[in-house]
């Protein structure tokens, strides 16, 4: 006979695992079900079989929000698991935060025009490790160029970007002139796009506005 400590609540364990509706426990526990880890009318699972019930779950089910812009994302980045629909906390298009949603729908964007390694001069430490945490283990990787640090000259400049597939200019950021103009200057038009808006989620809409094929641009939102 086993002991309580070696079993967990299915539905307690689904709730802490992001899934915070009824709806979608019931589709994460159809999914369990369908596995075989559980069956109809039982409450709880052994601890023995927790990596395998995570496995599935990230395999086979993809939680998101009610916001529009989250669901159509989904469409592409659900990639055949099942959608459920939670919070906006829990969502794994947006956790909650206008950033991180549009820094997902950037990557998408710059994912399918192949630009994959991306420079962006300009913005705080700050926002560059938020960017980069929300980019971490996807397809578009960034270097970030804090233009407050050290001196720039043309010939760092066009080392520095000559494999970039794109290079963002950031201004209404700390961007001296003398350093943003070098990058215009170095850099191709067709490599180069210069943006202001503040904020990360602001910049991400102004260059995916600025890219080709206005059906994947993002819709306006009010401040």
């Amino acid at each position: 006979m086993h002991r309580m400590a070696d079993d967990f609540e299915i539905d307690g364990f689904l709730c802490r695992n992001g899934f915070d509706t009824a709806e979608a426990r019931s589709g994460a526990r159809d999914r369990l079900e369908a596995a075989k880890l559980t069956r109809p009318g039982k409450s709880r699972i052994h601890r023995s079989k927790v990596d395998t019930v995570n496995q599935l779950l990230l395999d086979s089910v993809y939680r998101v929000c009610n916001d529009g812009e989250c669901l159509e994302m989904a469409k592409e980045l659900a990639q055949g698991r099942t959608v459920v629909h939670v919070s906006s906390q829990c969502c794994q298009v947006c956790r909650g935060s206008d950033n991180c949603r549009d820094v997902t729908r950037l990557n998408l964007c710059l994912e399918k025009r192949g630009k994959r390694n991306v420079i962006i001069v300009g913005g705080t430490p700050t926002e560059h490790r938020e960017i980069g945490n929300l980019s971490a283990g996807g397809p578009v990787k960034y270097r970030f160029i804090d233009a407050t640090a050290g001196n720039y000259d043309k010939k760092r400049v066009k080392a520095q970007s000559r494999q970039a597939d794109m290079v963002i200019v950031w201004g209404s950021t700390p961007l001296p002139h003398k350093v943003s103009n070098i990058y215009k200057d170095v850099v191709p038009s067709g490599r180069r796009l210069s943006v202001a808006r503040r904020g990360i989620s602001q910049m991400c809409r102004e260059i995916i506005q600025a890219l080709p094929d206005a059906a994947n641009r993002a819709p306006n939102r009010k401040k």
